[in-house]
């Protein structure tokens, strides 16, 4: 049952190209600035605080 919605999937993905592009293309960036900004706080908060 998995290997035909895997081909559906495919299918539908083949016949709708420009859809797919820019479906993929938002997924892609969105997890592409996820990322990135993960990396930049977990480095802003790296930094031990100043007594004194």
């Amino acid at each position: 049952m998995l290997k035909n919605y895997i081909k559906i999937a495919f299918r539908n993905l083949k016949k709708n190209k420009v859809y797919t592009l820019i479906n993929m293309g938002g997924l892609a960036m969105g997890m592409a600035i996820f990322l990135l900004i993960t990396m930049y706080t977990r480095h802003e908060l790296s930094y031990k605080k100043f007594k004194g």
